[in-house]
């Protein structure tokens, strides 16, 4: 028979799993993805990273995967990228692409 889970370690997880929702539904803001993409297109770019303040990975977040699953219907590419910050902590940005046309190739 299984050990029942210990009150203390419910209780950490769910509210580990609170924060994550709370930071991912600021992130994954659809009017602020929007924004957000559109001000890097006007800015000349064909990609947006979108991270979270803290190291955190957002990726299993009812709100990322709900942006994710948005952005695709759109056409744009997306990618879970991770990265090690300056503490050694690992972070899950998402990466953006919608890949303009270049107007003279780069020689």
């Amino acid at each position: 028979m299984k050990s029942p889970v210990p009150p203390l370690k419910i209780a950490l997880e769910q509210s580990t799993r609170e924060a994550l929702e709370v930071a991912a539904a600021a992130l994954f803001d659809p009017d602020g993805v929007k924004h957000a993409l559109l001000r890097a297109a006007g800015e000349g770019y064909d990609t947006c990273t979108f991270a979270p303040e803290k190291p955190l990975d957002l990726s299993q977040t009812p709100a990322a995967q709900a942006i994710v699953e948005r952005l695709t219907k759109e056409g744009l590419e997306t990618e879970w990228a991770r990265r090690t910050t300056p503490d050694g902590k690992t972070a899950v940005d998402l990466v953006v692409r919608w890949g303009t046309r270049r107007i003279a190739p780069v020689s």
